[in-house]
């Protein structure tokens, strides 16, 4: 059973997006409770499903800070994460047909 840490909006930073026609919204950066856990773990903090680390081959956004990877130079960790656990969001899901 792995223990359950959630994103949180209070004190950490967030960056305006406005796509054109569309609403405003915020990225909201992950809490570095959650950047910390994964990283001492290499896990998802909710779902406990393995993380992968590898060199950065796109310019991201980093999901903790919020500023872009150096491509082909950065190393990033990529997890499962549901942004909107415990809100009452729509999500989507796969299965076979």
């Amino acid at each position: 059973m792995s223990t359950r840490v959630t994103p949180s909006s209070t004190t950490i930073p967030s960056v305006p997006h406005t796509a054109a026609g569309a609403t405003a919204f915020r990225y909201v950066a992950l809490t570095t409770e959650v950047a910390d856990a994964v990283r001492a773990t290499l896990t998802s903090p909710r779902y406990g499903h393995p993380a992968h680390v590898e060199v950065a081959k796109g310019h991201g956004p980093c999901r903790h800070c919020l500023r872009t990877f150096d491509v082909g130079q950065e190393r990033r960790i990529l997890f499962t994460l549901d942004p909107f656990d415990g809100l009452e969001y729509a999500r989507s899901a796969a299965v076979k047909s």
